[in-house]
């Protein structure tokens, strides 16, 4: 066993304990959650979680909430019970349902833990509360929404605070939509219907494995997925929608990167696919340039092996690809296939 994988199974082992630590420390607190909630004797309450404001500005956070408790509604108060994590420490507070002010604060994947949160501003301090939901926005936004219009009526919710968003009445959300299908039609049916051009395999090796093109072509989709998701929340969708929206539209660019520049190398070509000598090196089937002095990439099939057996190995064969100026190497399948696909119509018709 080398280092890599002794600290590998280190770092695994490491996970394992913090998971269990954190497993036996949530049972903990919900035992005594649940002993608050069966002296409450029918008493009106919900089961929230709840942090400090420094919470906030916590990353990366160790558990979705910093205590569990109870809210309960006692007419023109709340009482908040709970116990902290780590210190198991118990707390108590009292807040006056008049003076109090409340701030909505929608999930965010990083500062609110994927949850929805209430900053009540008590004279005895601010408290976030939430509901005690999975780390999910839309069940986290509607158990609070709910929470709160029960214990404070008077409080106006943000518009759509606790129901879903919908994409189709956004223009910025529904613009990246449509961004996102047009680059993926635009890739699968560029890449497998409309374009008789295919890039030869050896030259996406050799492309793939320049670290200079992938820096920089990583740099690129790092900076469209930022600039999408900082316009997707300037456009007032929410965070994780913006989020999960950028990844989309980044992804569907980097499918439709290739075929785009295809198409681009072709239009800017300066004539037709030209015929090159090849010579057969083995039955794979590899072909290899006759003159390398062209810089012509190599060429490997797999397809339609009864074609190339009757090849013999050793001998020349003649092959269209098209190169533009963007030095993009591409087989005319338009005028190298028609002889490969004569020879199994005629081997069919015999």
């Amino acid at each position: 066993m080398n280092l890599f994988n002794i600290g590998l199974a280190l770092i695994l082992f490491l996970q394992l304990l913090l998971a269990l630590h954190q497993f036996r420390r949530h049972r903990k607190l919900k035992k005594h959650q649940q002993r608050m909630v069966e002296a409450l004797g029918g008493r009106r309450f919900w089961r929230v979680g709840l942090a400090r404001v420094e919470f906030l500005k916590s990353w990366p956070k160790r558990s979705p909430q910093q205590a569990l408790g109870v809210l309960i509604d006692e007419g023109h108060t709340v009482r908040l019970k709970g116990r902290w994590y780590g210190a198991q420490e118990d707390f108590e507070q009292v807040v006056s349902k008049e003076p109090a002010t409340l701030t909505w604060l929608a999930p965010h994947p990083w500062r609110t833990a994927n949850l929805a949160w209430v900053q009540i501003d008590a004279p005895t301090g601010p408290l976030l509360v939430c509901a005690e939901t999975l780390a999910n926005p839309r069940a986290s936004r509607e158990a609070l929404a709910d929470r709160v219009r029960s214990v404070s009526p008077g409080f106006a919710l943000p518009t759509g605070a606790g129901t879903d968003f919908s994409l189709e009445k956004n223009r910025f959300s529904l613009t990246a939509v449509v961004v996102f299908l047009a680059l993926l039609l635009f890739s699968l049916l560029d890449t497998y219907v409309f374009n008789d051009y295919e890039l030869i395999e050896s030259q996406v090796a050799r492309l793939l494995s320049s670290p200079a093109l992938l820096v920089a072509a990583g740099a690129a989709l790092v900076g469209v997925g930022l600039f999408s998701y900082r316009r997707l929340l300037a456009g007032k969708v929410p965070v994780q929608e913006s989020l999960v929206l950028a990844l989309f539209v980044t992804g569907a660019l980097t499918m439709a990167a290739l075929p785009a520049l295809k198409r681009v190398d072709q239009v800017l070509a300066k004539g037709p696919s030209t015929w090159y000598a090849y010579r057969v090196v083995d039955r794979v089937v590899h072909l290899s340039p006759v003159d390398a002095r062209q810089g012509l990439p190599t060429l490997r099939f797999t397809k339609a092996p009864e074609y190339w057996a009757q090849v013999p190995t050793g001998s020349e064969v003649q092959v269209p690809p098209l190169r533009g100026p963007l030095g993009l190497w591409q087989l005319d399948h338009q005028r190298f296939d028609p002889p490969i696909l004569k020879f199994y119509e005629d081997a069919g018709n015999k």
